[in-house]
């Protein structure tokens, strides 16, 4: 299993995301996408439709919780989300 994490770096801005990141993403082949510091903007369903067309069309991201940027996880194949044991 190839996993690839990427920061965004998008800092809690409603930014695009530039198609550049999904053909690098593309470029990997990885199974499993985490993709930190990840926000939706204006873009955020042409984005997913891009990780979709890749072979990653399993999406799931955390909730907004103020400023706080997101986590977006993006698969080949389906995830359930859930909690960590503490």
């Amino acid at each position: 299993m190839r996993i690839l994490s990427w920061n965004l770096n998008h800092r809690a801005a409603r930014r695009p995301v530039p198609r550049r990141i999904s053909e690098a993403i593309a470029r990997q082949e990885a199974d499993v996408v985490v993709l930190t510091e990840y926000v939706i903007g204006p873009d955020h369903e042409r984005f997913v439709g891009e990780l979709a067309a890749i072979g990653c069309p399993h999406v799931a991201k955390t909730d907004r919780n103020g400023r706080e940027n997101e986590v977006l996880i993006a698969a080949r194949e389906p995830f359930a989300r859930g909690r960590s044991p503490r």
